[in-house]
């Protein structure tokens, strides 16, 4: 059986990595290690809503982003020949 857990420290392995706050599905056993150790605590189980529910539910609405404006254009950054030292 797998369980769900939400991670309150990092984890990393062979099988990828996954930061605090991030819901993983993991085996029992290693789900229970990391329950009885307090670096994860048990995911809430998602509600699911009936059809009817999710037909009146409201579109969330857009989020509109600033986009940072670019940075100038570098200029002068070409290196410039060396001269050579007069014998």
């Amino acid at each position: 059986m797998r369980m769900k857990i939400r991670l309150k420290t990092i984890m990393a392995g062979p099988q990828g990595t996954a930061g605090p706050g991030d819901v993983i599905d993991l085996p029992e056993a290693a789900a229970l290690v990391l329950l009885k150790s307090g670096q994860a605590s048990l995911a809430p189980r998602e509600r699911v809503r009936p059809p009817a529910e999710r037909a009146t539910a409201e579109p969330a609405a857009e989020e509109t982003v600033a986009t940072p404006a670019a940075p100038p254009a570098r200029r002068g950054t070409r290196r410039r020949k060396q001269r050579k030292p007069e014998r």
